[in-house]
C-alpha cells in the first residue's frame, strides 16, 4: 500500500491506525475491479471520511460531489465549531492512476476569533502541527489579503514543475471543490496533481491546487473568473457548468441573460386585453388597474426557474447567443439569430418565445461592457435604453447601467447626461 506513490507528507499527516483504514479501503477498491466494477470505495463516519477513485475527470467529479454532500450534511452540527480539512493523494495501482480523498471535521483553536487575522487563532487544532512554517505563511498571506478585499483573492507561484494556485474567499456553502476543479480543467491540457482545502473560524475557505500543463497566465485568467460565477448548488447554470455543457464565460453570460429576461420580458398582450383597454380608455384609472392585474398575473408564471429550464433545454441556442455577444452583436446578426431561434422554438409557448426575444434584445442593447476585462468584482453593461420604449414605462431613460455579480444585481438609471 505504501508503494502506491503517495507524497511523503502522507505518513506524516496520518497515524498508523488511519493508514491501516486506508489500506483496507484500497483492498476493497481493488476487489471491486476484480469483480468487473470501477475502482471506487467510500467510508463516511461522523467527523471523518475517505474516498478512492480513478484519476479520470468523470470519476473525480462524481467522488468530489459525494464528498461535498457529506460535508454539507455536517454543516449544521459542526459548521461553527469545526474546521474542514480536505486532501488528495495521487498514486498508481499497477498501471492505473488513482486518487485517495480525505475529508475531516477538526475543532477550531478558537471558534470565536473576533476580528483577529492571526492564523494561530483561526485554524484547526491540527493545522499548526501538520504544516511547516513556509506553508503556514502562505495561508497567512491569503488571510491578510482577504482582510483588505471584498472579492476572492489568490496567489500563484511555481513549485518545481507545477504551478500552485491558492484561492481564498468566504463562501455560502460548505465546499466548492467540484466547481473549482471543473474551472481549472477547462484549461486545455491542465492536470490538477494535488488539491487541498482548509477552512478557518472567521469564515474564510482556502483552496490550494498544484497544476501541471497550464501557464501562470492561464491560471490568472481562471482565478479572475471565480468571483463572477454563481456557485449555488441548485443553480441550473452551475449544474450545466459542472456537466460540461457550458464554460465559465457562458455561465456568467447566462446569469446576466436570466436577470435581464426576468425584468424586461414584456407581458403578453392578448386580444381580450387589447379590447378591454380600448373600452376603458376614457377611464385612465381603470386602465391602470387592468395593467396592474395583468402584470401581477404575469409575474406569477414568469420566474427564474422557467428561464433557467428554458436555457437548459435549448443550450445550443444559448451558446450561439453567447458567440454573437462575444464577437460584438450587430442589428444584422441579431436579426439572423431571431429567425433561427423562432424557427427552433415554434412549438414552444408564446411566453417562452418572448423570453428568447428578450435574450436577443439584451445582445442588441449592449453598448459597453467590462465582460472581457480582468481584475473585476462584477460584470457591468451600458445598455441602449431604446428597448424601454416598447414597454409600459412612463419615460425612456437617457442611459441604463446593469451590474451583475454572483450574489447580487443592480441598475443605475440616468435620465440626463452628466
Amino acid at each position: 500500500f505504501l508503494e502506491l506513490g503517495f507524497e511523503d507528507t502522507y505518513t506524516v499527516i496520518f497515524e498508523d491506525k488511519e493508514i491501516a483504514r486506508h489500506a483496507y479501503g484500497y483492498m476493497v477498491a481493488r476487489a471491486n475491479v476484480a469483480a468487473g466494477n470501477d475502482f471506487t470505495f467510500t467510508d463516511e463516519g461522523e467527523t471523518y471520511a475517505y474516498y478512492y477513485c480513478n484519476s479520470n475527470h468523470r470519476d473525480q467529479i462524481a467522488t468530489m460531489q459525494r464528498m461535498e454532500a457529506w460535508l454539507q450534511s455536517k454543516k449544521e452540527k459542526y459548521g461553527k465549531t469545526h474546521a474542514t480539512s480536505l486532501r488528495s493523494y495521487h498514486g498508481s495501482s499497477g498501471s492505473s492512476p488513482i486518487i485517495l480523498f480525505t475529508a475531516e471535521k477538526v475543532p477550531f483553536t478558537n471558534p470565536n476569533p473576533g476580528s483577529s487575522t492571526n492564523i494561530e487563532q483561526l485554524c484547526s487544532l491540527d493545522f499548526m502541527v501538520q504544516r511547516n512554517p513556509a506553508v503556514r505563511q502562505r495561508y497567512q498571506t491569503i488571510i491578510d489579503l482577504m482582510a483588505k478585499s471584498i472579492v476572492p483573492v489568490h496567489t500563484i507561484h511555481r513549485v518545481d514543475d507545477m504551478i500552485s494556485l491558492k484561492l481564498g474567499f468566504i463562501p455560502d456553502r460548505e465546499c466548492y471543490l467540484t466547481s473549482l476543479i471543473t474551472l481549472i480543467y477547462s484549461i486545455p491540457n491542465a492536470e490538477v496533481v494535488k488539491k487541498f482545502c482548509e477552512t478557518f473560524s472567521n469564515g474564510i475557505h482556502v483552496y490550494t491546487f498544484y497544476v501541471r500543463g497550464a501557464t501562470a497566465e492561464q491560471l490568472q485568467v481562471t482565478a479572475d473568473l471565480i468571483n463572477l460565477l454563481p456557485f449555488r448548488p441548485k443553480d441550473v447554470t452551475n449544474i450545466m457548468y459542472n456537466e460540461g455543457l457550458l464554460d465559465a464565460h457562458e455561465v456568467i453570460y447566462c446569469n446576466t441573460l436570466c436577470h435581464f429576461a426576468f425584468y424586461f420580458t414584456p407581458p403578453y398582450k392578448s386580444e381580450d386585453f387589447s379590447e378591454l383597454s380600448r373600452e376603458l380608455a376614457p377611464h385612465p384609472m381603470s386602465v391602470g388597474r387592468l395593467r396592474t392585474l395583468r402584470n401581477e398575473m404575469f409575474r406569477q408564471i414568469m420566474n427564474y426557474d422557467l428561464i433557467y429550464q428554458l436555457m437548459r433545454t435549448n443550450v445550443g441556442l444559448v451558446k450561439m447567443l453567447y458567440k454573437d455577444f462575444a464577437k460584438g452583436s450587430t442589428t444584422e446578426s441579431v436579426a439572423k439569430l431571431e429567425v433561427l431561434c423562432m424557427d427552433q422554438l415554434s412549438s414552444n409557448t408564446r411566453q417562452e418565445r418572448e423570453i428568447f426575444r428578450s435574450f436577443l434584445t439584451f445582445n442588441r442593447s449592449v453598448l459597453k461592457t467590462n465582460f472581457f476585462k480582468t481584475n473585476k468584482s462584477a460584470v457591468a453593461y451600458r445598455l441602449d435604453p431604446a428597448f424601454v420604449a416598447k414597454m409600459e414605462y412612463p419615460r425612456v431613460p437617457f442611459g441604463i447601467y446593469f451590474i451583475v455579480g454572483p450574489q447580487f444585481i443592480g441598475f443605475h438609471v440616468r435620465f440626463t447626461d452628466i
